[in-house]
């Protein structure tokens, strides 16, 4: 069958999803299942679902896509090694632009979409529903979320009312920009450092591994390089991943987090006309605290010399 095709060898490389199901055809009476007069390997379900989640998008021409699931295991996400889910495994963000031409690609657990529902955008919901849900997981589970702050973000800076003073005043000060406006269509500002214009793009998160391990920073790379491809009067973007205080503060106390948090940025950085930094804002000031191609910040006096 078409959808389980070289599920075999796949599962051997641990290619995901579904390598993690492998050993389901040994339990009893769960080597198969049938459905509409079709036999199937119940170890592939995952791999079935993921084919015709793949078709349909690229069959409908879908752009963005929202996948939720309550699978937590590794052939689902990237996680570190206490258990905290980066993300998306990279593999699947991998397979997934390759094989439609969407834009772009987040994946949640059912609690984790809820509650960012509610804090991201509003929308209704109390919580004791996100608490009930949870719960429900664990118990289907049977054991604990690793993590469901989230990482749905919104992209427009424009539209959260973000202090465009306090990013003037840091890339003035770091990186030399002599002015910073809104910029248009999906770019939220352009700037002027040395001799080149530039892009600034803000990336809003709750978590910084999530954000980062995940689709989000991938997706505003891949959009804004297009763009840059198609404007050769652009030098270069800086993109920031603004963190809550409390976000920042968890991961300035780790410095095993900041390490992996650099280098899954320099993992994503393969155009060098991209500089990454992730910092918060503090009494109307932005603090960096990571900074890709450079750890420390303001080592270079404008974006000129960064993207060379």
């Amino acid at each position: 069958m078409e959808l389980m095709r070289d599920g075999e060898a796949r599962y051997e490389k641990e290619v995901p999803p579904g390598f993690k199901d492998a050993n389901k055809e040994n339990a009893a009476d769960q080597g198969t299942f049938r459905h509409k007069g079709l036999t199937y390997q119940r170890k592939f379900g995952d791999l079935i679902f993921w084919r015709q989640t793949l078709a349909h998008v690229k069959e409908n021409d879908i752009k963005n896509v929202v996948l939720i699931t309550a699978d937590q295991k590794e052939d689902w996400w990237k996680k570190t090694d206490d258990n905290k889910r980066l993300g998306p495994h990279p593999e699947l963000v991998d397979e997934f632009f390759r094989e439609t031409d969407a834009a772009g690609f987040w994946m949640y657990t059912p609690s984790q979409f809820l509650l960012n529902a509610k804090t991201q955008i509003g929308a209704q919901v109390t919580d004791q529903a996100v608490s009930e849900l949870s719960k429900v997981e664990d118990e289907h589970k049977q054991r604990a979320l690793s993590d469901f702050s989230g990482s749905l973000v919104s992209f427009n800076a424009k539209e959260n009312g973000y202090s465009q003073g306090a990013l003037e005043a840091f890339l003035r000060s770091y990186y030399g920009f002599t002015d910073l406006a809104f910029g248009d269509d999906f770019l939220d500002f352009i700037g002027r450092s040395g001799n080149g214009n530039y892009i600034v793009d803000v990336i809003f998160a709750f978590d910084a591994g999530e954000v980062v391990g995940g689709s989000n920073v991938a997706y505003r790379t891949r959009r804004i390089q297009k763009y840059m491809d198609e404007n050769p009067s652009i030098s270069g973007c800086v993109i920031f991943v603004m963190l809550s205080n409390n976000e920042f503060s968890r991961l300035e106390r780790n410095e095993t987090f900041q390490e992996v948090i650099y280098n899954l940025l320099g993992e994503l950085r393969k155009d060098p006309r991209f500089v990454y930094i992730v910092a918060t804002e503090v009494a109307g000031k932005i603090v960096p605290i990571i900074s890709v191609p450079n750890k420390r910040i303001g080592l270079l006096g404008n974006m000129d010399d960064l993207v060379k």
